[in-house]
């Protein structure tokens, strides 16, 4: 797949109009760290003349990000490994191991140099549209995997509208505290009252 056929891709499905509180659609590859320097060189020669590799870590496989749209809005993403981040590989490999949709556990997403708190859906895409039965058969046919980050305010906040001031709720990661009784700051994700 070439960047101009994403392109298109994304354009005719309309993402942005049905989906305006996305960030982005991208594509990643797996691509073993021993392999980087030919990866890199490919996508220098078909994609970018200045493609580059950001990742940190020693983690054997990356999750590098091939494609997004906007790419006006997201080129400084292009070649970021999204394994870096434990949330984000969790999501990742549960995905490709599954075959389904995945949403991450919470994670920051930064803009304009503040953290706001999101999540990252992920969608495994397979050679020749197959749908391999194992999680083996799964990551033997891996072409990529489709990603969109959202923040949540962004989310809410048509609920936030629809709500017309009768209702306040906040919004809780259950996940960042496991052993906690009940809701803690630490997994605030929303609060209404604070949106208003």
């Amino acid at each position: 797949m070439e960047q101009h056929e994403f392109r298109a891709y994304i354009e005719s499905n309309q993402v942005a109009l049905e989906y305006p509180s996305l960030r982005g659609v991208g594509f990643v590859e797996r691509v073993n760290r021993k392999n980087i320097q030919d990866y890199v060189a490919l996508q220098r020669r078909e994609l970018i003349p200045d493609f580059a590799v950001q990742t940190q870590g020693d983690l054997p496989d990356l999750f590098v990000i091939k494609f997004i749209e906007p790419l006006t809005n997201n080129r400084s993403l292009l070649g970021l490994d999204l394994g870096f981040d434990a949330a984000r590989r969790e999501a990742i490999e549960q995905a490709i191991d599954t075959g389904e949709a995945t949403l991450s556990r919470r994670i920051d997403l930064a803009e304009g140099g503040v953290q706001r708190p999101g999540f990252l859906f992920t969608f495994p895409v397979y050679e020749n549209g197959s749908r391999p039965i194992t999680s083996a058969e799964r990551r033997a046919a891996l072409t990529g995997v489709l990603f969109t980050p959202a923040v949540v305010d962004e989310i809410m906040a048509d609920t936030v509208g629809a709500a017309q001031g009768q209702a306040a709720f906040a919004l809780y990661d259950a996940a960042a505290e496991p052993s906690a009784p009940g809701p803690t700051s630490e997994g605030l994700l929303f609060d209404s009252s604070a949106a208003a």
